[in-house]
């Protein structure tokens, strides 16, 4: 069963049912869905909750899938923040083979459209300045990369496949300070599937940087 919000009804109310105390949002979704197959809940524009939390370490390529089919027939960018807290130069992290529905990004002859925004301390989604990613790699920004990071010791020297990712450079942060980069607009089918990556993060073990997922909503079914 899908879970959303209705639109407009910014910290919806709570109801108390059979299956236990929902949102509003939900119980409006799990009856349409139940009495009115195939009804299509529009989610919220602008940006998601988030779909995946990573944390702390992980010294090998992992590819993660996310089940993204409470989106279909709306048109999304894929969003991932990073957030910096407690760690040292050692933070660097790296993203490869993004794909969803159609769309797929190895990183092998550019940067595949993606736009990054430099380091903030925590700004709002929708107030961000948006460039596109650099080709090389920058302190605070997502930028393309190959053949490992600058900071010795940190991030692997290898993509996920091919040769070239994404990564951030761990390096002249302070804590709570963001890094986000985003896909091109993607119009999802009525199947989207799944949200699949990969990632990679050399972060102190210490540390509690994050990786947040989200999708940004541009448009709705009509």
């Amino acid at each position: 069963m899908g879970k959303g919000n209705i639109i407009g009804v910014p910290n919806e109310p709570t109801i108390l049912t059979a299956g236990g105390v929902w949102s509003l949002g939900e119980h409006f979704r799990a009856v349409s869905e139940t009495n009115w197959p195939g009804l299509i809940v529009p989610m919220p524009l602008g940006l998601s909750p988030s779909l995946l939390q990573l944390q702390g370490p992980n010294a090998a390529w992992t590819t993660h899938n996310i089940d993204v089919s409470d989106y279909l027939l709306h048109e999304v960018r894929i969003v991932v923040k990073y957030n910096y807290n407690g760690g040292t130069f050692r933070n660097d992290a790296q993203l490869d083979d993004f794909s969803l529905d159609g769309f797929s990004a190895g990183f092998e002859s550019g940067v595949d459209n993606f736009e990054s925004s430099t380091v903030g301390a925590n700004p709002d989604y929708s107030s961000l300045s948006w460039s596109a990613t650099p080709a090389s790699g920058t302190a605070g920004q997502f930028g393309r990369d190959t053949g490992g990071t600058p900071s010795t010791g940190t991030g692997l020297t290898t993509a996920n496949s091919g040769s070239w990712y994404l990564y951030v450079e761990g390096s002249g942060w302070t804590d709570g300070q963001n890094a986000w980069v985003r896909s091109p607009v993607i119009s999802l089918s009525d199947t989207p599937g799944n949200l699949s990556f990969a990632e990679a993060r050399a972060i102190d073990s210490a540390a509690l940087s994050t990786f947040d997922i989200y999708l940004d909503v541009v448009t709705q079914p009509v």
